[in-house]
Formats: C-alpha cells, sequence, structure tokens
C-alpha cells in the first residue's frame, strides 16, 4: 500500500490506497489544517487500512509548485516518515496529479490537449501542458513560471484548461480554449499516492536526505520547442 500526502493547495488530504482503490482518507479545508492536522490524519488512515508505516511500499507527497508553507509541511512530513521507517520517497508534481485526476474524471476524451495553470499572485501563474487520452495523460511541458499573457499564446488549438488559475486566463478575453472546474481541478492524496506508486514502478523514488519541494520562482516566457 501507498501513502499519500497532498498539502500544496489550500485543501489538505492524506490517504492509502492499495493500487486500484482508495482504501482510507481524510480530507480537510481549514485554515491552517496542514500544520495542525495532518500528523494525527496520517495516524488516522494508517489505523483504518489496518497498516504500519514500516509495511508501506512508500509514502508519495505532493511536491509543487504550490503554498510554500503547505509544501515544507507535506515535505517535511513525508521525509520524515521515509527516514524512520526506511521505505521509498516519492515526489510527485502538482500539476501532474491535477492533470491525472482530470483526465480520470474525463476518459471520453481522445487525444486533447489540456493546461493545467495554477495561480502564482499578481499576473503570474505556474503552468504544464498535457495531453490527455482516455484517462490518461502524457505530460508535454513540465512545471514553470509564467507571464499570463506571455502564456496564452502558447496554448494549442481546443485545448482544455484547468486549474486555479482558469479565471486569470478567461479574464484576458482572449484565445479559444473550454475551462474544466473543480473537483476536476483538484489534485488530492489518492491521486497522489497512484502517481507515487507508478513512480515506484519506474525506479523513480528519491533520497529523502536531499529531497526539497519544487519551488518555482523565477518567472520566464520561454514557449515549449514544440510549439515553436
Amino acid at each position: 500500500m501507498m501513502l499519500g500526502i497532498d498539502t500544496a493547495l489550500d485543501t489538505m488530504s492524506v490517504a492509502v490506497t492499495d493500487g486500484e482503490s482508495t482504501v482510507s482518507s481524510i480530507v480537510i479545508s481549514e485554515r491552517n489544517a496542514h500544520d495542525e492536522y495532518l500528523a494525527a490524519s496520517i495516524v488516522s488512515v494508517l489505523k483504518e487500512a489496518s497498516i504500519a508505516v514500516k509495511d508501506l511500499a512508500g509514502v508519495a507527497v505532493s511536491a509543487g509548485p504550490g503554498s510554500f508553507t503547505g509544501l515544507r509541511i507535506g515535505m517535511a512530513e513525508a521525509k520524515g516518515i521515509a527516514f524512520a521507517a526506511e521505505i521509498p520517497l516519492l515526489l510527485v508534481p502538482t500539476l501532474d496529479a491535477i492533470a491525472a485526476k482530470t483526465a480520470a474524471n474525463l476518459p471520453d476524451v481522445r487525444n486533447r490537449p489540456l493546461a493545467v495553470i495554477m495561480d502564482a499572485r499578481k499576473n503570474d501563474i505556474y503552468a504544464s501542458l498535457f495531453t490527455i487520452d482516455g484517462g490518461a495523460y502524457t505530460v508535454e511541458s513540465v512545471a514553470a513560471a509564467y507571464y499570463i499573457e506571455e502564456f496564452l499564446p502558447m496554448l494549442p488549438g481546443g485545448s482544455l484548461v484547468t486549474g486555479d488559475g482558469v479565471e486569470k486566463l478567461a479574464a484576458l478575453g482572449r484565445g479559444v480554449f473550454e475551462t474544466v472546474s473543480p473537483p476536476d481541478a483538484l489534485s488530492d492524496a489518492p491521486t497522489v499516492a497512484r502517481l507515487g506508486a507508478e513512480m515506484l514502478a519506474a525506479g523513480r523514488s528519491v533520497d529523502p536526505a536531499t529531497a526539497e519541494p519544487l519551488y518555482i520562482r523565477e518567472f520566464r516566457t520561454t514557449v515549449p520547442k514544440k510549439n515553436v
């Protein structure tokens, strides 16, 4: 079984999955939930799943981008668990988790571009491009920081757009795209755990001693090569 921790956004969630389904989970949408409830929530989901930490296949955590405070709290907890139990640590990019959940919730969509956009305050966003097809997703560009005016022309025609930065894009009043609204636009611990299991199978665990959240601070306007 895999433990998933998602503290990248306002909602905190923790889950244990068995590779096919969610065995136990907790979701809390409260101010300061990450700091106050994370440790207790992990104890609770493990108890409900009837599994000890040492018997987990690994612990997967949303790695960012996202709230600096939330990412630090989640990463510290995940690293501590991995160290203490000597189990693998998996870092799941937050935008990948959102793309994976969106694809899973839209299984009938075929070969369509998807942009996941996260609000980074002011006129800035974090964004990544994907293709979703039959419930699966493919990464076309990794998460990076952009000025939103520069990102809009990068959208392929007919794109789906999701994430909490969608309103910024729509406010520009230009471009042809279709938005996907929550709950599809939110990442969650079960999705993080599922992607973590896939990463573990592919040998993509990381060293807890050197693992760090994916902080993206520099805003750039580089266009992915496939769109140049």
